[in-house]
């Protein structure tokens, strides 16, 4: 019985964080933006990194990457966010468009910098080591091209 509440616990808050996502997007970049950004456990499929990745080659491509700096800077409890930002920011640096590195290297040194020493614990388990290990990851990657092209 404890397992059929836990399940539904589980399913429920997994629609409920769909029905928030689908009515506070404007469009599917929004909606995109939203679900890469989550403060929720769970991580972000690839096919949905890889859109977001694809839409970095039209307009849209400096708000993407303003939006995922700015959640860098979100409070360090949310460190789920920050670290899922960082993962996405990895990922359209190896698979976006190359105006999109450009844009992360002109305005994201100074966020991932402040991160490569953040300090988040919860009880005594450290959980900023993850992301200064993902921040000092990037600024090797934005700092240095050849890095950077052998990884695309």
């Amino acid at each position: 019985m404890l397992n059929s509440v836990k399940d539904y616990a589980t399913s429920m808050q997994t629609k409920l964080g769909e029905t928030y996502t689908t009515y506070t997007s404007k469009d599917k970049l929004d909606a995109i933006l939203i679900e890469v950004t989550s403060n929720d456990t769970w991580q972000v499929s690839n096919q949905k990194l890889l859109e977001l990745a694809d839409m970095t080659s039209g307009m849209d491509g400096p708000r993407i990457i303003d939006h995922l700096l700015l959640k860098l800077k979100s409070p360090n409890f949310e460190w789920k966010r920050i670290l899922k930002s960082l993962n996405a920011i990895e990922f359209i640096l190896k698979h976006g468009a190359p105006a999109a590195h450009g844009k992360i290297q002109a305005s994201g040194y100074s966020p991932m910098s402040m991160l490569s020493t953040f300090r988040y614990e919860e009880g005594s388990v450290d959980r900023g080591k993850q992301i200064r290990d993902k921040a000092n990851l990037l600024l090797d990657l934005v700092n240095n091209q050849h890095k950077l092209d052998t990884e695309r």
